[in-house]
């Protein structure tokens, strides 16, 4: 049920916002970072918010893609995680590296 209702929202956003699937990922993964920033989360939270996201919105498309026979397709599911944590994962390195911010750790 889940799954299905993912599906049938997906287009509906990006007709919304008017973006590429591929640029909406980034859009995600980063939104999802910023979120888990502005709540002061430890450091290790910033990069694993969007990364539990994309792993659950994939598990959401491989299920989808599974039940119409359509197999699992391993370089669109690999390509859609790293186009959602990429962003993400920079920031929090560049962020990591400051020894003097004392917030997240």
């Amino acid at each position: 049920m889940i799954p299905q209702m993912y599906q049938a929202i997906k287009p509906e956003i990006l007709e919304i916002f008017s973006v590429s699937k591929d640029a909406i990922h980034m859009h995600v993964g980063f939104g999802a970072f910023l979120f888990a920033y502005l709540s002061r989360w430890k450091k290790i939270w910033l990069v694993m918010t969007p990364i539990t996201l994309s792993l659950v919105m994939e598990m959401l498309d491989a299920y989808t893609d599974y039940g119409h026979a359509r197999g699992f397709m391993w370089a669109s599911h690999l390509h859609d995680l790293l186009n959602t944590n990429f962003i993400p994962v920079i920031v929090y390195f560049i962020i990591a590296r400051d020894p003097s911010d004392r917030r997240y750790t």
